[in-house]
């Protein structure tokens, strides 16, 4: 078996204190990636990124890459292409900035790709995030009325609506969809089908369902390794407002499905009325503005 070489790429933007705690989190793994780099959407001070580098003393390569406004605007999917284009190894894993690994979480990933690297249809392996909350009997009721649902446990559906379940047994599992900042990518695959789709500036919100829909259709899979776990800080710095993250959803969401999904009569249908329950799960939870500027991005857009 070849020797696997590995790389981390993360986006990071006004989360300097996240990012301090996700890149301590990367520097006490029991098994330490080839090369880290960290791509600013945001501005970093020096004093920070001198700390990074003294904390990553251990990893062989660190790469900090500041983003060109003036050619280069603000947004994940670009910041995820640039540390692709920059990753020299057989794998690198994206994760978001405010992510805190368990010990082992590249090992277990690792050990996975190992296992499974000849098999070139595996283009990405992803690990849980063990503070998202199991989905109650009424919620997965709900989403089979309005069919935001999939026979997988993680998969894409064929009107672009996204399933994952943080909560599968410990063994991997085989399916289409992945956290998507919180997985290990093949780089030749991801390279070869061109990387993230640039859906608009900003946070480019469903760039993990355009990427792994895409991937889905192309005929590639994806692993889930419930044993390989993070904690999600949800950090606030550098989000949008509800109303800007409702419109951009629902603007991606049309979008992805024009592009990726069947144009006949049943799966419009599916996707207005998926898209409906969907609108309407955000009301009945009382995030009111994230609703309206869904509903307002599936009518303007």
């Amino acid at each position: 078996m070849k020797n696997i070489s590995f790389s981390v790429v993360i986006p990071t933007y006004n989360r300097p204190e996240d990012l301090e705690r996700c890149i301590r989190s990367i520097a006490i793994q029991n098994r330490i990636p080839d090369t880290v780099i960290v791509v600013d959407d945001g501005v970093l001070s020096d004093l920070l990124i001198e700390r990074l580098k003294e904390i990553l003393k251990g990893v062989p390569n660190f790469i900090y890459r500041k983003k060109k406004y003036s050619t280069e605007p603000r947004g994940t999917s670009l910041s995820r292409n640039i540390g692709i284009n920059l990753t020299k190894e057989d794998i690198f894993f994206i994760l978001d900035d405010d992510l805190v690994l368990n010990p082992d979480f590249f090992e277990i990933i690792m050990g996975s790709w190992e296992k499974h690297f000849f098999d070139t249809k595996i283009l990405a392996i992803g690990g849980v995030i063990t503070n998202n909350r199991s989905k109650t009997f009424s919620e997965r009721l709900y989403n089979k009325i309005f069919a935001i649902s999939s026979k997988g446990q993680w998969d894409v559906n064929e009107v672009a609506y996204q399933v994952w379940n943080d909560k599968i047994k410990e063994e991997e599992e085989y399916g289409f969809y992945a956290h998507g900042g919180v997985s290990s990518y093949r780089t030749e695959g991801a390279k070869k089908n061109g990387g993230f789709n640039i859906l608009s500036d900003g946070r480019t919100a469903l760039e993990d369902v355009d990427f792994f829909l895409a991937s889905k259709n192309l005929g590639y899979k994806v692993i889930i390794e419930p044993s390989a776990k993070v904690f999600h800080a949800h950090g606030s710095g550098g989000r949008e407002g509800a109303f800007e993250t409702g419109f951009k959803e629902s603007k991606h969401r049309k979008i992805i499905f024009h592009k990726r999904c069947k144009q006949d009569f049943l799966h419009r249908i599916w996707f207005v009325w998926s898209s409906f329950g969907w609108v309407l799960r955000q009301l009945l939870s009382g995030h009111w503005l994230r609703a309206f500027g869904m509903f307002y991005g599936f009518i303007k857009f």
